[in-house]
């Protein structure tokens, strides 16, 4: 009962039912299932590849962003100096012409009251005068 369901025909195997395959269609598919694992593996490198070549321009990106930020905040601590700076100057500059106004003012306070002081003398002087002549005036008159 169960029989050769091919009679007649030159099988490697009697599973294969079909007709006998010869050794070039299997040097064929195996050539072809070489290309085909080649092609696969071509491609699961390539997709590696465009991988790292993502991560290391977003590691680039990341970089030069950094680096700008890192610029921007030297140039930002620049100026801040900059601006300390000038402030001191422009505070030292203050306290001079303050201290120079202060300078001032006394010299000019004291000359006002040297400019006092000599005015009290020459009014005393001319009282003086003016009753030393009275007195040689009433002399004279008594």
């Amino acid at each position: 009962m169960g029989g050769d369901p091919n009679r007649g025909h030159y099988k490697q195997c009697f599973c294969d039912d079909l007709k006998f395959i010869n050794i070039k269609k299997i040097k064929a598919d195996d050539a072809y299932n070489r290309q085909q694992e080649i092609i696969r593996r071509n491609k699961r490198r390539l997709r590696l590849l465009a991988i790292q070549r993502r991560r290391r321009l977003q590691q680039e990106k990341e970089r030069r962003e950094r680096l700008r930020r890192q610029r921007e905040e030297a140039e930002r601590r620049r100026i801040e100096r900059e601006r300390l700076i000038v402030r001191a100057r422009e505070t030292a500059e203050l306290r001079r012409v303050k201290e120079s106004n202060e300078v001032k003012v006394r010299e000019d306070r004291e000359k006002i009251r040297l400019d006092e002081e000599e005015h009290r003398k020459e009014v005393e002087e001319i009282k003086q005068k003016e009753q030393a002549e009275k007195s040689k005036n009433d002399m004279i008159a008594a």
